[in-house]
């Protein structure tokens, strides 16, 4: 179990905004990611990975989305929503009028509950958030739930080592629930300092520009959103792309293929992200 809130170091805390999936750890009072996430959030070894004092005005910034982008947990979310629902108010619950597709989780939840007439879900939040993210821990400890997609490690890996490309997520996820996905599917969350998560925002557009000012915020840099790329697998990640003119490149491991994604728009739309030079020289403009 995470201790309280003093008992992390000071600049581990705020210093980058992937801090946040710690900050609500602790304040949900869940137990620690596998692996030992508080290790991870390295704050030397995060500003030296995003390149904080080299970045200039070419500098670029790249966003991914995590569920069917980066990882799949074989429906361990959805699985863990719909059990802390029933755990919360002793029932079942219908669910087939909401979305999840490219959703906000605190959306998701406001859509359970008009499904299934729950008054008040303000109310009910913190209960239902701190009981998902309990049984979602549970879930990912069986290592067959998580899958990492082929070709996202490397492409990570690769754009990491270019000196103008700074990484980040923009995700429908609890800080919490992102943050363990993560580190399931082998991916170390300081690798993307700069996060905008779903409990940041009413909806997925608004996300952003939350993005745009947290990566300002630690590097020093302002960007026009024509210098985001957005990478995600839902017309939803192409419309907050195409909503702030930054590029968005979409990929068919989630459930809509290539064809249905550049119809949504998408600037580029891919099988999988395996062909890691080619993505790199399309997202850098060689």
């Amino acid at each position: 179990m995470l201790g309280p809130s003093d008992a992390y170091p000071p600049a581990l805390r705020h210093r980058m905004a992937g801090d946040r999936a710690l900050v609500e750890l602790d304040r949900l009072g869940l137990p620690g990611c596998p692996g030992g996430l508080i290790e991870r959030f390295n704050v030397e070894r995060v500003a030296r990975r995003a390149n904080v004092s080299a970045m200039t005005s070419a500098a670029r910034l790249v966003l991914f989305d995590l569920d069917g982008t980066l990882l799949l947990t074989r429906r361990a979310g959805w699985e863990a929503m719909l059990e802390a629902c029933d755990e919360l108010f002793g029932r079942p619950f219908r669910h087939q009028h909401t979305r999840i597709d490219g959703n906000l989780d605190p959306v998701i939840w406001r859509g359970l509950c008009a499904e299934n007439d729950v008054a008040d879900p303000d109310r009910h939040h913190e209960p239902f958030r701190r009981a998902y993210a309990a049984r979602l821990a549970t879930k990912l400890a069986d290592p067959a739930r998580t899958q990492r997609l082929r070709g996202t490690l490397e492409l990570v890996d690769a754009l990491e080592r270019e000196r103008d490309v700074a990484l980040g997520v923009l995700t429908g996820n609890y800080p919490e629930t992102g943050a363990r996905k993560l580190v399931a599917a082998g991916f170390d969350p300081a690798r993307f300092p700069t996060a905008a998560w779903g409990s940041d925002a009413p909806n997925r557009p608004a996300l952003l520009p939350i993005a745009l000012a947290r990566h300002r915020a630690t590097s020093g840099v302002e960007l026009p959103p024509d210098r985001v790329v957005v990478i995600g697998d839902t017309p939803w990640d192409v419309e907050c792309a195409k909503t702030h003119g930054a590029r968005s490149l979409a990929v068919a491991t989630g459930r809509y293929d290539v064809e249905t994604l550049r119809r949504a728009g998408s600037d580029l739309a891919v099988r999988e992200l395996d062909d890691t030079a080619r993505l790199v020289a399309w997202i850098v403009g060689r």
